[in-house]
């Protein structure tokens, strides 16, 4: 079912930006090695710590490389297919060893729930979204293996102190060893994975006949294991906001953001529509909206009627906390680097989708106690609009830029969206487009590649005020930006401001020399446009302060396209 529904993913080429980021410009990845493997492994990239993540992407490129394959894309895209079955199997298992023990199609269900939701495409069919699949095939086998642990290793009172008991079951010890393995790769697969021991104790805490108590004390070790997981994710990646010059949600406000996001993945699990990569949702900027309260709110009731209701049901119970647990690192009460773009994501719901398979079984059976038939149709008719739905969005992640059209029509303040299609117009010479969009997404996030791009396309269609908007955004915003303050020099020498243009000048080229000879092209547009001597000495005059060999030879042939001169 995997390979029908997500098969035509492996014929795909690479889709989001962070596809080229984390594997196809990855050095690490590009050149398998012992030493890219001592790197990864070694310190943080990407702004995460993922090492097993980056190892398996280098392992599938040498893979490639060892059947003499150019383009090992497919092998990329397959990977994450085959992971994506084993975790939908896995789902099975622990859903027959828990909630549907007596109901082997219940569990089935479950777990074709799991792997056919819609929410789940951006995880398989992106590229990056290995670190979702390995980490939720390392989590869920965890899982399930510390579930058998639950069941087979005896906890009790002896003089007053907690005493394993595990004499009866050779293999109990080794299965609560491979539980802390697994869930440590899991954690070096994607941070995230910390909420693994949490989740086996929710899920098993009454296997074995013990309580909840217990069952935290059997797994100590487990959280301990987490607890580092958490602090090596702090310190692996990028404070959040930073290079946006943002600031982190107020802490008296995440709370509320974080029932806001609750909500909204509460509704995206039952009603999956309008999914989209980027919805650009932002708990700082939402706050002002009356639907982010509303939200927050009802996700508060819920989790009241959860508490006071599905509490009786042992297992829709249990499914609401394996949701909520699952979510909890990325519901924004600590900040974490992806919120500089949205504080929501599809793809954060991977591993909690366990928990909607466990509600979704668990009703089956409430359902099914009253009439086995309704159950079934209810069953076969959510399992068919799930499979049209993933289907529908698999085919519209075959054409990159139908992914970043459809963010833009959910979301048209979507900046990496606006500067992937603007970049594209910019390609095609439809520059009135480019600058268009490359200036909304500069606005909306300002980035130094999309101000680099922005600037070649207000240059071609000869708007120099806009220009010197740009670049003075660029330098205010970070002065140690080379290449930045050269192309504002220039612009202020162009534009007659000579003397403030040269400081410019000279203190880019101060900082490095060899840039001049890559700023031509721009000083050369500009000078076509204006087709004014002035433009060609006052550029003379300007690297008179830090000359250059290759600039110099680009100067002679401006020169020349001035005959006065």
């Amino acid at each position: 079912m995997a390979l029908l529904v997500f098969g035509p993913a492996i014929s795909f080429g690479p889709q989001l930006v962070d596809d080229s980021l984390n594997v196809f410009a990855n050095p690490y990845v590009t050149k398998p090695g012992f030493e890219s493997l001592a790197a990864i492994w070694s310190r943080s990239y990407g702004e995460l710590y993922i090492p097993l993540t980056y190892t398996v992407w280098m392992g599938i490129q040498w893979l490639a490389l060892l059947l003499g394959v150019s383009d090992p894309t497919p092998f990329f895209h397959g990977g994450n297919i085959v992971l994506h079955a084993a975790c939908a199997a896995l789902v099975f298992g622990i859903l027959k060893s828990t909630v549907a023990r007596e109901y082997t199609w219940v569990a089935l269900a479950g777990a074709l729930v799991f792997l056919l939701h819609p929410l789940q495409v951006e995880s398989v069919v992106w590229i990056t979204g290995l670190k979702e699949t390995l980490s939720g095939m390392l989590s869920l086998s965890a899982l399930l293996v510390g579930l058998r642990a639950c069941r087979s290793i005896e906890l009790f009172p002896d003089s007053g102190a907690n005493q394993l008991d595990i004499s009866g079951t050779p293999s109990a010890f080794r299965g609560y060893v491979l539980a802390f393995l697994f869930c440590a790769l899991a954690i070096l697969a994607k941070p995230t994975s910390v909420v693994v021991p949490a989740l086996i104790c929710v899920t098993g805490y009454e296997a074995g006949g013990r309580g909840w108590k217990k069952t935290i004390v059997l797994f100590l070790p487990l959280f301990a294991l987490s607890g580092l997981g958490v602090l090596v994710a702090q310190l692996g990646q990028a404070t959040p906001y930073s290079w946006m010059g943002m600031s982190p949600p107020p802490i008296w406000l995440r709370p509320f953001g974080a029932l806001n996001s609750l909500g909204f993945y509460f509704v995206k699990a039952v009603l999956p529509s309008g999914l989209s990569f980027d919805y650009g949702r932002r708990m700082a900027e939402s706050a002002a909206s009356s639907l982010f309260w509303a939200q927050a709110f009802g996700a508060a009731l819920g989790l009241l009627a959860v508490f006071v209701y599905a509490r009786r049901v042992n297992w829709l119970w249990r499914g609401c906390l394996q949701i909520l647990i699952a979510l909890v690192p990325v519901l924004g009460l600590l900040a974490f680097t992806n919120q500089q773009a949205s504080d929501v994501a599809d793809r954060y719901m991977y591993l909690p989708l366990l928990g909607v398979a466990t509600v979704f079984s668990s009703m089956l059976i409430l359902l099914g106690k009253k009439g086995r038939s309704f159950a079934v149709l209810l069953c076969a008719c959510v399992l068919v609009a799930f499979t049209w739905a993933t289907v529908k969005r698999v085919g519209l992640w075959q054409r990159r830029v139908a992914i970043y059209e459809d963010a833009i029509l959910l979301n048209p303040r979507s900046a990496i969206a606006q500067a992937v299609l603007g970049s594209q117009a910019l390609a095609q010479g439809d520059f009135e487009v480019a600058a268009e969009r490359l200036g909304l997404s500069y606005a909306i996030r300002p980035h130094n590649d999309v101000a680099q791009q922005l600037a070649a396309s207000l240059a071609r269609l000869g708007r120099t005020k806009e220009l010197l908007t740009v670049y003075k955004s660029v330098v205010t915003q970070d002065q140690l930006n080379s290449l930045g303050r050269l192309h504002y020099g220039i612009l202020l020498v162009l534009n007659g401001e000579v003397e403030t243009g040269l400081l410019e000048i000279d203190a880019a080229l101060a900082l490095a020399p060899l840039l001049a000879s890559t700023s031509f092209e721009l000083a050369e547009i500009l000078a076509e446009k204006h087709s004014a001597a002035l433009d060609v000495s006052a550029l003379a005059l300007a690297l008179r302060k830090r000359p250059n060999v290759f600039a110099l030879r680009r100067l002679a042939d401006l020169s020349r396209a001035v005959p006065a001169h």
